[in-house]
């Protein structure tokens, strides 16, 4: 009897564990809209101001916490420009992996995505936006077959299987 109520016991540590995540998620979230004022008069920011987390499972099966929206100051460069770090998905096909980005407002001539070092880099930029993300790939992929197609703000972007 005891057998049983130790693995319930373990079963119900995994939502302690994501009670705690999710609270630290919301702490963070909430120091950080604590400080958008003071950035959006410091940066000059039009527009709204996005920042969100993405909860998601990965390739390998484990759920993972994204964020996405503005890159806090701390992070952003040094010329204060107002970046984006767009909300990103990966899919694992039989033979290939499709990412979605997610580039609102921006053109296909706009876009710059680069394979290096087991790493998608997508940068894009317009008059009133820049984006920037780094995208780690499993070591299960062909870089060379890198395909892009960019469609109504979602580029999509396959990569086979090795």
């Amino acid at each position: 009897m005891k057998d049983k109520k130790d693995k319930n016991k373990k079963w119900f540590d995994v939502f302690d564990e994501f009670e705690k995540k999710f609270d630290d998620l919301l702490d963070e979230m909430s120091k950080y809209l604590d400080t958008i004022d003071v950035e959006k008069k410091e940066r000059e920011i039009e527009g709204p101001y996005i920042y969100g987390f993405s909860f998601i499972i990965g390739p390998d099966g484990k759920p993972e916490i994204g964020k996405f929206g503005h890159i806090r100051k701390a992070y952003s460069s040094k010329s204060g420009q107002n970046i984006r770090i767009p909300l990103t998905d990966v899919i694992e096909r039989d033979n290939e992996f499709i990412i979605l980005v997610e580039l609102p407002g921006v053109d296909k001539e706009n876009i710059n995505v680069l394979a290096k070092s087991g790493r998608i880099h997508v940068l894009a930029s317009s008059e009133k936006r820049k984006y920037k993300k780094v995208i780690s790939l499993p070591k299960t992929v062909d870089t060379s077959s890198l395909k892009t197609e960019y469609t109504n703000g979602i580029l999509e972007i396959k990569l086979n299987k090795v």
